[in-house]
């Protein structure tokens, strides 16, 4: 992972709702390529995401945001751009692979506004939006947590991360990105659910995620 996390101000409040836009990366096979790579059939994969846990509550995970892809076939390289989301829920089978966003086209350079809202604090329904301000199309819904796991809310998070393949023991290659740079990045917090919320002032509270 690369990016930030901030964590609510004051205790003992949780983040119920957070906001952040970023514009697509484009994706490109490495100058160096990693070791073990294959030049003429491989798969490089980047996610930009927004999400509600993945810090300190690490057994909730609700996300959304884009992939940017990089299929090598034939040594002829395509890009591949989608929108997706999941709630990850730890050593859960099954729960580490994305669900893509169907009719919500996304291309390299546009710009993507998300949100999450926690709606209900059982079984842990969060609304999911994603916008592309470039078309104007706007795709909202609604879910529980497949775990039945609440999201606790301790953190917020806004990330560039090398993603998993679906065995989920094995990452894909790292593609070479274009700079990726989270804008409008808001975040409200309450003691509890349905009380009102606050706005965190993210300078106060915020640590980077330096990729390794």
């Amino acid at each position: 992972w690369c990016g930030a996390y901030v964590t609510p101000i004051p205790r003992p409040n949780r983040f119920m709702q957070m906001a952040g836009t970023w514009t697509v990366p484009q994706p490109e096979v490495p100058r160096v390529q990693p070791s073990g790579t294959d030049r003429t059939d491989e798969q490089y994969h980047s996610s930009t995401w927004i999400g509600i846990g993945g810090q300190r509550s690490y057994n909730s995970l609700p996300q959304i945001g884009t992939h940017q892809h990089v299929i090598v076939r034939n040594g002829h390289a395509t890009p591949k751009i989608e929108a997706w989301w999941q709630w990850w829920i730890k050593n859960r089978p099954g729960h580490h692979i994305s669900i893509p966003i169907e009719n919500f086209e996304v291309r390299i350079g546009d710009e993507i506004l998300a949100s999450l809202t926690v709606e209900a604090p059982w079984p842990g329904e969060v609304r999911f939006n994603i916008k592309n301000q470039c078309t104007g199309v706007l795709v909202c819904f609604k879910t529980g947590s497949p775990a039945g796991i609440m999201p606790l809310g301790s953190t917020v998070e806004w990330v560039h991360e090398r993603s998993t393949k679906p065995s989920g023991d094995v990452m894909y290659a790292l593609p070479r990105c274009t700079d990726v740079q989270f804008n409008d990045c808001l975040a409200w917090s309450a003691p509890e659910f349905g009380m009102p919320m606050v706005l965190q002032k993210l300078h106060q509270n915020a640590r980077l995620i330096r990729m390794a």
